[in-house]
């Protein structure tokens, strides 16, 4: 059998689909009890500000009415931006 590449894209690719798919259903079906994280540790989910356009204010905004647990963001040197961060965020916190 003459192996190109064509060839064998296609096959890895069928073979490895399905490899995961069978055992999606040993992890769906598994009944193992999921791990309980210990007192003060958990996951959040952070909103980020990558590409968003806009006043820091609409942000968080934004960010709080999806359910986010909290904002990741690039930290800036410049003072007035800095203060755009911290009134946006105690505008949210009183809300």
């Amino acid at each position: 059998m003459k192996q190109n590449r064509r060839r064998f894209i296609r096959t890895s690719t069928a073979g490895s689909a399905a490899l995961l798919l069978a055992s999606m259903e040993t992890f769906a079906i598994s009944g193992k009890p999921q791990p309980i994280p210990a007192n003060g540790y958990g996951i959040k989910i952070m909103a980020t500000n990558w590409g968003i356009e806009g006043t820091m204010d609409a942000f968080c905004q934004k960010a709080k009415q999806a359910g986010y647990d909290g904002i990741e963001l690039w930290w800036t040197d410049d003072q007035k931006k800095q203060g755009e961060i911290f009134d946006a965020l105690k505008s949210m916190i009183l809300k």
